[in-house]
């Protein structure tokens, strides 16, 4: 079975309205945890979506009275390995400006105001779905996003720009009155993770960029960052990492650097 957030949401979706008959369980083992990540899904990316699934069920379990504790909230995820000396993929300039025209195209405040949010604020797929009206505040000079319970509940403020004060302007002008106190809404109820996935997806397609996830645009952040000589620990605060080996890596070359570098050199 794919234990995905799909999944675990259609399974609840299914339930709205009618009690739990089994509350999950809290005594979860180790050799439990790898018979559901392991044996369909070798591959770290995989792993690890399946662990922020489960972790994301047990919190909400919690939050109903479904379950005391949450046995996944420690757990970490499987490192994925990096070429040494090459950082992780992020979009140029130009890239970025090809995303932004081809999600303008589209005519969608919402999606706009998600790609700018995410493309310059660096904010997880995980915290953006979980934004609700007060965690944003707008002015005309200045703005800001409170990421209220980041990884490992860490709590940050990050500053908004202009660009992004006005897609999120645009988009509350145009948001539907509903009860929901989510700030970002799809069809029936809050944008969850793979709404967000999918948007991105769709317009990088549009635009003719391959393999562009929501955490590209996250690194496309920090990159940008370190190129306006951002100091590493300010860059790791407005990302909400705790140690600068983490964002060191945007120091580094990416993929996308060393061949542009290599066409240059054939030129």
């Amino acid at each position: 079975m794919r234990m995905t957030s799909v999944a675990l949401h259609s399974g609840l979706s299914k339930r709205r309205g009618r009690p739990l008959t089994h509350k999950p369980s809290d005594r979860v083992t180790l050799p439990s945890i790898a018979a559901i990540c392991l044996p369909a899904a070798k591959k770290p990316a995989t792993v690890n979506r399946r662990l922020v699934a489960l972790q994301r069920f047990y919190k909400w379990a919690q939050q109903q009275g479904h379950a005391t504790n949450n046995p996944f909230e420690s757990l970490e995820g499987v490192r994925v390995k990096q070429q040494q000396g090459i950082a992780p993929k992020w979009l140029d300039p130009h890239q970025q400006m090809a995303l932004l025209r081809a999600v303008r195209k589209g005519k969608s405040t919402r999606d706009l105001a998600i790609i700018e949010l995410m493309m310059k604020t660096g904010l997880r797929v995980s915290e953006l779905i979980d934004l609700t009206l007060t965690d944003v505040e707008l002015s005309e000079r200045a703005g800001k996003v409170i990421v209220r319970e980041g990884k490992r509940g860490k709590y940050r403020e990050v500053p908004l720009s202009k660009e992004v004060r006005v897609a999120l302007e645009m988009y509350l002008q145009k948001r539907s009155e509903e009860a929901s106190e989510q700030l970002f809404l799809g069809q029936r109820g809050p944008l969850n993770v793979p709404g967000v996935q999918y948007l991105v997806a769709k317009y990088a397609y549009q635009a003719r960029l391959p393999d562009v996830t929501p955490h590209t645009l996250r690194h496309t952040f920090g990159k940008n960052l370190v190129d306006a000589g951002i100091s590493l620990e300010q860059v790791a605060a407005l990302l909400g990492h705790e140690s600068l080996d983490t964002v060191i890596i945007y120091t580094k070359p990416s993929h996308g650097d060393l061949e542009k570098a290599a066409g240059e050199l054939l030129d």
